[in-house]
């Protein structure tokens, strides 16, 4: 193969190679005791599947904080009508997995229903 069909042939692959990226949507971030917070929008219309991982940065995490993946079509909070998973920290670990992505934005909901408030770590894993 000459130099001009190996350079065609890795341009032709180029798209076919998923693009990973990665997003820190909350860092040490607190949450009130028995309270909830909606982190902004975050445009994901050329992802197609993301992971999300957390933890609970207080001194005694339970389960009784979740956080809810919401999608919309637009950047506005009417385009977000109900969440589309639903993960939840266990021993402070956030056990949520990897979601397909169908929408143009997501943003998450974090609930605190523990008598104390918590500090929350978040990032989204995404990939195209």
């Amino acid at each position: 193969m000459n130099n001009n069909n190996a350079k065609l042939y890795s341009i032709l692959e180029a798209p076919n190679k998923p693009v990973k990226t990665t997003h820190l949507q909350f860092n040490n971030f607190s949450v009130g005791a028995s309270s909830e917070a909606f982190s902004f929008a975050h445009d994901v219309s050329n992802v197609r599947s993301m992971t999300i991982c957390g933890f609970q940065g207080s001194s005694s995490p339970d389960g009784t904080c979740y956080v809810e993946l919401w999608v919309g079509d637009e950047d506005q909070s009417t385009s977000f009508l109900s969440p589309q998973s639903r993960g939840e920290f266990s021993n402070g670990l956030l056990y949520f997995g990897n979601i397909p992505i169908a929408a143009n934005f997501v943003k998450l909901r974090l609930v605190n229903n523990h008598t104390t408030a918590h500090t929350f770590t978040i990032r989204y894993y995404m990939s195209t």
